[in-house]
């Protein structure tokens, strides 16, 4: 070959990397389209739905009401308690002006250390007898718890007047009691257990000195 022949050109290798970089581009493109197509296709797996929170109520409170309504509280004053009322033993008539009282002294008196004699004669008496001196005894304990200038000595149930004895209750309006060398008129109304052995109630008043001359004729012995 002669020296003037023209040889043909190679390609010019600047040429050769640009197609390389753009095959190159294509494929990422290419592939990265696939990625995300798979993303969008590919089948997710369901989110659990979050569960409502349960809603409070406020209540908005002044200050000032809160130190109130949190305060400590005075404990409450104890209730006075109730007394009794004393209650009048059934059985006793209605009589204006008599005194009622609400403890019976015969049982206590009787039972002193210095009543045994007396005590003993009681003994002796049966059927109204001993009811009668029984409450003959429930007198005389009684006008002394009344009033202490009076210290009965001896009592008659029948001065001036009977004594009514029944089952349950001596009544005796005409009495009369013997108190420092004098005679005092008495009436009394006496409640007696079921068994007549003591007293459940009591009532009597008590009238004025009986003159000395009207003993003989209500059989009241002389004083000594």
């Amino acid at each position: 070959m002669s020296l003037s022949e023209s040889v043909p050109e190679s390609r010019p290798p600047r040429l050769a990397v640009a197609d390389a970089v753009a095959w190159s581009v294509l494929a990422s493109l290419l592939f990265h389209a696939a990625l995300l197509a798979a993303a969008v296709w590919w089948p997710r797996r369901p989110v659990p739905a979050t569960p409502d929170e349960p809603s409070v109520a406020v209540d908005f409170i002044a200050s000032d009401a809160y130190d109130a309504a949190t305060a400590p509280q005075a404990p409450a004053p104890a209730a006075a308690p109730v007394q009794p009322v004393p209650q009048a033993p059934t059985g006793l008539s209605p009589a204006p002006g008599m005194i009622r009282p609400t403890t019976m002294l015969s049982a206590l008196a009787l039972a002193a250390p210095g009543t045994v004699e007396a005590a003993k004669e009681l003994a002796h008496f049966n059927g109204d007898e001993r009811a009668v001196q029984l409450c003959n005894l429930e007198a005389m304990e009684q006008v002394h718890a009344w009033r202490a200038n009076l210290k009965p000595e001896r009592i008659i149930a029948y001065a001036t007047a009977d004594a009514e004895t029944t089952a349950d209750k001596v009544k005796a309006p005409g009495a009369a009691f013997l108190a420092g060398g004098e005679w005092y008129g008495l009436a009394y109304e006496c409640l007696l257990s079921p068994d007549r052995a003591t007293i459940d109630g009591f009532q009597f008043k008590v009238g004025d000195p009986i003159p000395r001359a009207e003993w003989d004729a209500d059989h009241l012995p002389t004083a000594k």
